[in-house]
């Protein structure tokens, strides 16, 4: 029996586009996490304590992320009528986010993990996370109403 060798398929405009959307998704990340590191890491040298310096980066992250990802990523920019109930769950997702983070980073320094490597290790666990309620909660498409 020959076996026929599979075609490649030619990827479509809709997988081009979750490749894309995914691609910007983690360069956004990736601002908040700088942004967001660069503040708890200079915050920390100035001898302040975790809860401080965390809460304070992570806000600043924070900002760059939602601007990012409302305007660039999942651009529901279009869509002003739907920019309150996102703010609204994206501040309700980073108050959760704020908290499990200062969580994640405290039980990794009791662990003696130093807080110059911790946030990489939390950034493993949020990012999936984040993700998730991103693209399916807070800035997920509306429904028209007829």
């Amino acid at each position: 029996m020959k076996l026929m060798a599979k075609k490649k398929q030619k990827p479509t405009a809709k997988s081009e586009s979750k490749k894309k959307e995914f691609l910007e998704y983690n360069l956004a990340g990736m601002a908040f996490f700088v942004t967001s590191y660069v503040t708890l890491v200079g915050l920390d040298y100035l001898g302040l304590p975790l809860w401080i310096s965390s809460t304070v980066s992570y806000l600043l992250g924070l900002s760059v992320n939602f601007v990012l990802e409302r305007y660039w990523v999942f651009d529901s920019s279009k869509d002003n009528s739907a920019f309150a109930v996102a703010t609204e769950r994206y501040i309700a997702l980073s108050a959760v986010n704020l908290i499990l983070n200062y969580v994640v980073l405290k039980v990794l320094e009791t662990l003696g993990v130093p807080i110059a490597i911790a946030p990489f290790l939390a950034a493993g666990i949020f990012t999936p996370w984040n993700w998730f309620w991103y693209k399916y909660y807070v800035f997920a498409k509306t429904k028209k109403k007829r």
